[in-house]
């Protein structure tokens, strides 16, 4: 039952994703959630927050270091919501469209972003929580925290 919850919340982001990319050439996508989405944010209490159901731009920002850092802004980009250090993540098979992993949560909690692919990569970047909101996160589902 829990899988099938991921696995519809994956396809609702697969679905909807659209693809922008900024005249710079980098990596952004905006993405329409229809649901509530808990993202890193080490600004806010507890070093996450939720964002409502709504349009958002997920962009890979230039840091000029080895460092991989998203920044979340509302869908004008003016707005930014976080900006969430990461760590590279791989899959087997890149697709032509966005995905983004979404992690299982107990019913009524918003689910949390585990993971962005951008389109045609089979790298992608994994979104680094927390320590204490990572280990609770991971104990919900138990499994390991990476």
């Amino acid at each position: 039952m829990k899988i099938m919850r991921v696995l519809s919340a994956v396809l609702m982001c697969l679905a909807i994703a659209q693809i922008v990319e900024a005249q710079t050439g980098r990596r952004q996508t905006k993405v329409r959630f229809s649901a509530p989405i808990e993202i890193p944010n080490p600004s806010a209490k507890g070093g996450v927050m939720t964002l409502p159901p709504g349009e958002y731009i997920f962009a890979l920002v230039d840091t000029g270091t080895s460092h991989h850092v998203v920044r979340v802004t509302d869908a004008t980009g003016r707005t930014t919501h976080s900006q969430i250090l990461t760590m590279p993540d791989y899959r087997l098979n890149a697709t032509s469209k966005t995905v983004m992993y979404l992690g299982e949560r107990p019913a009524g909690q918003p689910l949390a972003i585990k993971s962005w692919f951008y389109p045609g990569n089979n790298t992608g970047e994994r979104f680094i929580y927390p320590k204490a909101r990572a280990q609770a996160l991971a104990a919900e589902v138990k499994q390991p925290v990476p």
